[in-house]
């Protein structure tokens, strides 16, 4: 079995995930940040383009005034809504000052006083919508984070902490994909306790959820970190190994049968109490020449499961 290789898969995998988290923290590296600036990028590119090739379209003072506005749209973006209106300030107070000046200069400018005002109003008005509808992009973000977290624990069994069984086809078909991609092994361990429902008679409702959550233990105890397990039935659980051959999964097998046989567990309110499990363990390996689909070795670990006698 090859625990260094997943050791050091389950290390890359985790550095990586710091590096997705650290990356989301950076405003400058979310999609929607840069969205938006490329957005408002095109903004002026596409009227620079108008006036440079049609001058009728628009003037020098028309272009200048539109890119201090997309700077002021994209700050209140960026850096949040306050620090926008603030930067909107000095924007209308720039644009007032200059307006008053030409105003001084020539009384022709009279014409253009209410269009002055509209753009003075702009940019405020900008950076309250920008600055807006980076909250309203972060709560939705937040949202979903918050909905992913839910699912994740909607997918965990609160009395083993393992995943359950429609998590384990879905992680089963991703390592399947994965190890025919780059031609790894893989290998499934379907674990049966034949005795479930005669030591449910026995201890009752509350104390087997203590034993199982006991053999869930010993299990988590005789496996690698990054062998997924799961719960797929009261009386089955399951072991996705990552990069294990067929060798390898059978010291596996052979290791549980030991482990598993009996275990100490806490009963009755606190008594200690040896008990006697009757694991039966079915193990399969993927055949890269064979196998087209996942769930072909999970049914052959189902038929070796039948055949384990426990």
């Amino acid at each position: 079995m090859k625990g260094g290789t997943c050791m050091s898969e389950a290390s890359t995998a985790e550095a990586r995930a710091a590096k997705v988290k650290t990356e989301n923290n950076n405003g400058f590296a979310q999609g929607d940040v840069l969205f938006f600036n490329l957005l408002m990028l095109f903004v002026l590119i596409a009227f620079t383009t108008v006036i440079v090739f049609s001058p009728s379209a628009g003037s020098l003072e028309m272009f200048v005034t539109l890119a201090c506005l997309i700077v002021n749209l994209i700050a209140a973006y960026n850096i949040g809504l306050q620090r926008g209106l603030l930067l909107s300030i000095v924007f209308t107070f720039a644009y007032g000052s200059y307006v008053i000046y030409n105003a001084g200069l020539s009384r022709g400018g009279a014409d253009f006083v209410f269009g002055h005002i509209l753009w003075m109003i702009f940019f405020p008005l900008g950076a309250v919508l920008a600055g807006n509808l980076a909250l309203i992009v972060a709560r939705f973000r937040h949202g979903m984070e918050s909905k992913s977290a839910l699912e994740k624990l909607v997918a965990i069994d609160d009395k083993t902490g393992f995943y359950k069984e429609n998590e384990f086809f879905k992680q089963l078909d991703e390592e399947f994909v994965r190890a025919v991609r780059y031609k790894t092994p893989l290998s499934v361990l379907l674990i049966q306790i034949t005795n479930y429902e005669e030591l449910a008679i026995i201890y009752g409702d509350v104390d087997i959820v203590s034993i199982l959550k006991t053999v869930s233990e010993y299990l988590t105890k005789s496996l690698r970190l990054c062998d997924t397990k799961f719960l797929i039935a009261n009386d089955t659980l399951c072991v996705i190994l990552a990069s294990t051959d067929e060798a390898g999964a059978k010291v596996v097998l052979e290791k549980l049968h030991l482990t598993l046989e009996q275990v100490t567990t806490t009963i009755g309110g606190g008594v200690k109490k040896v008990v006697r499990i009757k694991p039966s363990i079915g193990y399969s390996s993927l055949i890269h020449e064979r196998d087209r689909d996942a769930l072909e070795i999970y049914e052959r670990a189902k038929t070796e499961l039948s055949y384990d006698r426990g």
